[in-house]
């Protein structure tokens, strides 16, 4: 069965199918503000039931990590001690921006003492603004095809301060410059080198990875990060653009933070030999994040892969034991069956299995996986 979810969005309303059982996955001128209200109402046949628990989540976590489409609406908490971390939009914000320094851009905590937000998933935008407030910058942005909001909007004493993006551009960027360049975005000579000129007085932007960072964080931002140069002194980058990894560490190093990141496309780094201390997968496997799941395959109905995950993995969510939901981290799940290990990773086998009516939760191998209920896709794990 499934619940309908009714979202009322400025004078704009749209509706959209929830699927039951949603569970936990770890200004002064209001009139550019937003009025988000909510009706969950449970179908004909089926009784009304709370879905929803806490989920405690860090400034590093983004909406992505949490909504899906299985679970459009949670409820968060965001520790106390704000940290740096990238944001794009005022009231509703594309899903890769940070939830926590959205709710605190929103009013809706407050940096020394944290606190819950409820978020609720939604569909594209053409646009995003630019703002700051409670001392967070939100950057513009243009089109974007999934973002987040607040159940109940923005705190309403909450005032803005506008943020004038300039360049028009749909790029992560909110003022032009080198220092906003992208590595992406600088042409490559042979080798995938590439070469930009830092002017003096920079201003940070938001970076990925540490070493080898995601190819869409600014170069110059990284090359200060990697203590190649200084915002005030600026200097001469040249770095090597290569292949996307399967995950990205955040630091913080030389007075810059970067955010940690799952898979992405395109990386670089400013010493070639970065790449060659990647671990490599294996010939004839893929390598997995330790918070990837099978979610994003469910287009091919079955599916059997040999799976490598690299060695200092982190546990993360997992619902079952022996067959797991396909939202469960599969190297998570690996390590509770006693496949590999969080320090030294490995190689697996990875395959679809039909859902279940109930999932049964329990302890093994140092992981504690979750009890869940009727689950439409699941999958196992053997060497």
């Amino acid at each position: 069965m499934q619940n309908t979810l009714r979202l009322v969005l400025g004078l704009v309303m749209a509706t959209m199918a929830v699927s039951s059982g949603c569970r936990v996955r770890r200004a002064t001128d209001r009139s550019q503000g937003m009025r988000l209200s909510l009706e969950v109402a449970p179908s004909a046949n089926e009784p009304a039931r709370s879905f929803e628990s806490v989920i405690d989540v860090s400034y590093n976590n983004r909406g992505r990590e949490i909504l899906s489409t299985a679970l459009p609406i949670a409820t968060v908490r965001c520790p106390a001690a704000a940290t740096p971390a990238p944001l794009w939009g005022t009231d509703v914000y594309t899903d890769d921006s940070s939830i926590c320094a959205a709710a605190l851009h929103s009013g809706l905590i407050r940096a020394d003492t944290g606190g819950l937000a409820r978020i609720v998933r939604l569909g594209p935008m053409p646009s995003y603004r630019a703002s700051t407030r409670n001392g967070v910058t939100a950057n513009a942005f243009g089109a974007f095809e999934h973002s987040f909001a607040f159940v109940n909007g923005p705190n309403p004493s909450v005032v803005s301060e506008s943020v004038v993006a300039t360049n028009g551009t749909h790029s992560r960027q909110d003022a032009p410059g080198p220092w906003a360049r992208a590595a992406r975005d600088i042409p490559a000579e042979s080798a995938g080198l590439f070469q930009i000129e830092c002017p003096p007085n920079g201003a940070t932007r938001a970076i990925w990875g540490t070493r080898i960072y995601t190819d869409d964080s600014s170069a110059c931002v990284a090359a200060v990060h990697a203590g190649l140069i200084t915002l005030e002194g600026g200097g001469t980058v040249r770095g090597y653009k290569g292949p996307g990894l399967a995950r990205y560490v955040g630091s913080t190093q030389h007075g810059v933070t970067s955010t940690a990141y799952g898979r992405f496309a395109g990386s670089f780094a400013f010493d070639l030999r970065a790449f060659d201390d990647v671990p490599r997968p294996p010939q004839g496997t893929t390598e997995f994040a330790w918070n990837e799941d099978l979610s994003g395959r469910r287009e091919s109905q079955t599916l059997r892969i040999r799976v490598f995950c690299a060695p200092g993995g982190e546990a993360d969510t997992v619902w079952g034991s022996g067959v797991y939901t396909d939202d469960s981290s599969v190297c998570t799940a690996a390590v509770h069956a006693g496949l590999v290990t969080f320090e030294r990773g490995g190689v697996f086998t990875v395959e679809t299995a039909p859902g279940r009516d109930s999932y049964e939760g329990t302890e093994r191998n140092g992981v504690t996986t979750q009890d869940f209920e009727r689950f439409e896709r699941s999958f196992r794990v053997r060497r």
